[in-house]
């Protein structure tokens, strides 16, 4: 008759007539879908351990506090970056402008001084600014003698 299903090769018509051997199946079927369960959770939580272990990952997670705020930060970091090398770049071609290493002294002295040696930078850069600008005479520079040596 016309309501008997096909049966495919390798299955046989056992399992459409034999109700228990069907269950059977169908029993097979799902323990194996729960033993790639079982295997999956167990390689995921390898990975969680292996992660709970890595102490760099948790420094890292515990500074951020998450992937985004941590990104945040990488993108925050990157335009300051862009931003001090403008300024370099503006500041390269004068020898006395140009960026040197400071000796700190003391922590107040380190975090003072910075500023100070900025400060000092864009006041002579509005300076020498205003000499191009109105074409005034640049200052002598400075004698090779002098009371700095």
């Amino acid at each position: 008759t016309g309501s008997r299903r096909a049966s495919s090769p390798g299955s046989g018509q056992a399992l459409e007539d034999d109700p228990e051997a069907l269950k059977m199946h169908v029993l097979r079927l799902i323990q194996d879908r729960f033993r790639g369960y079982e295997q999956m959770v167990f390689g995921l939580k390898k990975r969680v351990i292996k992660a709970e272990n890595d102490e760099e990952l948790m420094t890292t997670m515990r500074k951020f506090g998450s992937v985004t705020a941590m990104l945040e930060n990488a993108q925050a970091l990157s335009v300051e970056n862009a931003m001090l090398r403008l300024r370099e770049q503006r500041y390269d071609s004068d020898p006395l402008l140009r960026r040197r290493a400071c000796p700190s002294v003391s922590p107040a002295t380190a975090a003072a001084l910075p500023l100070l040696l900025m400060a000092l930078q864009n006041e002579l850069g509005q300076a020498r600014g205003l000499i191009d600008v109105f074409n005034m005479e640049p200052p002598p520079p400075p004698l090779s003698g002098g009371l700095l040596q």
